[in-house]
């Protein structure tokens, strides 16, 4: 179910004011004039605009958005400035460019295609953590920011990890060397691990499918300057890959033995209780990172 996590601390309302809320602004198609839109829609599985779920709600963000490629719009711009500039014998200036760009951009909006992405969002009440399903952040920012406008009263704040390439990398030393003992805490390594060091050019080296805990030659790299930019990790049954920018990515859960209860044929139920059980180990997972690398909480978002 989830994929990827990036993660908010949040002060939502009860779920009863969040449905509330998000009813104020229905689904429609863009008009010619619309580049972007987004708003919350149903659970197809559930039904529900918000899906609670023991514990917490989940959340579905539909965005619909013109495929308007920058190079056209700029090519278009370029052929009618210098069909302008040749006919008026002078160049335009800035602002009446900027304006011809503003113009061609309109007007490839109407005649575009349009593209639709979902996100979705799964809250841990107790624990208040907003985690949002994409490895990307302007897409996490919109989903926050489109719960913001239509709550009216929400503060979001970025879980902010002071150098968490430094405080990661001095870890993974420890582990292959031997000096300290768990110092991932409860948290084991993967099989995959990519070191970045930055001199004149950017260097890479990744490792997969191998023992990064035991690898003495990734120990080697660590030790001439590389740091970590991603490590795959495992807590319990969860597998994921933590990068530097505290992003959960490429998260796998290892599947529980089949349960036969008496709900095992009911759809909704069976969606809920997976969110359940991915939200839960999601928030050991940040809770389990934040004990060990330390972070502030920044506040990003209050209204």
């Amino acid at each position: 179910m989830i994929k990827n996590a990036i993660v908010f601390k949040a002060e939502l309302p009860s779920i009863d004011a969040v449905r509330q809320h998000l009813q104020e602004i229905e689904w429609r198609e863009l008009n010619d004039l619309e580049y972007r839109r987004s708003c919350f829609v149903a659970n197809e599985t559930t039904g529900d605009l918000v899906t609670d779920f023991p514990g917490g709600f989940a959340l579905r963000l539909r965005t619909d958005e013109k495929i308007v490629p920058p190079a056209v719009v700029q090519a278009e711009t370029d052929k009618q400035v210098a069909e302008i500039e040749e006919r008026n014998g002078e160049k335009l200036p800035r602002k009446s460019r900027t304006a011809i760009k503003e113009e061609v951009f309109l007007a490839l909006c109407a005649q575009a295609l349009t593209s639709t992405t979902y996100t979705w969002a799964f809250y841990h009440a107790a624990e208040q953590l907003l985690i949002v399903d994409t490895a990307g952040k302007p897409k996490a920012d919109r989903l926050a920011q489109t719960l913001i406008q239509l709550i009216g009263s929400v503060k979001t704040e970025t879980i902010h990890v002071s150098d968490i390439k430094h405080g990661v990398t001095t870890r993974l030393r420890q582990l292959i060397s031997g000096d300290v003992e768990a110092p991932f805490g409860r948290l084991g390594i993967d099989d995959h691990a990519q070191l970045v060091r930055r001199f004149d050019e950017v260097e890479k080296v990744t490792y997969a499918g191998t023992d990064v805990a035991n690898n003495h030659e990734l120990l080697e790299q660590l030790e001439a300057g590389y740091q970590v930019e991603d490590l795959g990790m495992v807590l319990s049954r969860m597998h994921f890959r933590l990068t530097s920018q505290f992003r959960l990515k490429s998260i796998n859960f290892s599947p529980i033995e089949d349960d036969e209860s008496e709900d095992a044929d009911d759809a909704a139920h069976a969606w809920r209780m997976t969110a359940l059980d991915e939200v839960e180990q999601i928030t050991d997972v940040v809770k389990e990172l934040c004990d060990l690398l330390g972070y502030q909480e920044e506040q990003e978002q209050a209204a």
